[in-house]
């Protein structure tokens, strides 16, 4: 039943039948996974996580536990340690094309992560020197003026008030 439902779209209620199940058989591997992909599907990666940590808590070696796993966390931003657990998998399933894929993904995501991360460090750097060098000019322009007479103080003065009063 729980399947369908996720195939219909209907995780909440997929998650519901897989509670009642582990009521019943609280070490079912395949229930733990399918619950974990319902979370997943709602976008709970950490409740998903701590799902498939159950299952290989049960079985460490089962590699659609750590596919998954892996997913939830990439998904999470945790690329790194993604492709770990997508690697660990392959060890157990080296055909796994669906495996191979994941971790291609993830390579891939992680290595546009890492070359916007430097673009942003570098664009950082350049707009914090533009703005130094930007108030070294202005303080070297200001410091070059001569002062404003009276005259001209009062009238700037004048000028602003009659500027806020129309």
């Amino acid at each position: 039943m729980g399947p369908a439902l996720i195939r219909l779209c209907k995780y909440a209620d997929a998650i519901y039948f897989y509670d009642q199940e582990l009521r019943n058989d609280p070490k079912n591997v395949d229930i733990l996974l399918n619950k974990g992909s319902a979370l997943a599907k709602m976008r709970f990666y950490d409740e998903a996580i701590m799902h498939y940590d159950s299952a290989l808590s049960i079985q460490p070696n089962n590699y659609m536990a750590l596919n998954n796993k892996a997913n939830a966390l990439a998904n999470l931003g945790n690329y790194e340690y993604a492709m770990n657990l997508y690697n660990a998998a392959i060890a157990f399933s080296p055909d796994s094309s669906v495996i191979l894929k994941n971790l291609q993904i993830a390579q891939d995501r992680a290595s546009i992560l890492k070359i916007s991360n430097e673009n942003e460090i570098k664009n950082d750097n350049v707009t914090r020197e533009e703005v130094l060098v930007e108030q070294e000019k202005n303080l070297v322009q200001s410091s070059n003026q001569e002062p404003l007479n009276f005259f001209e103080q009062i009238g700037n003065a004048l000028s602003s008030i009659f500027n806020i009063f129309g």
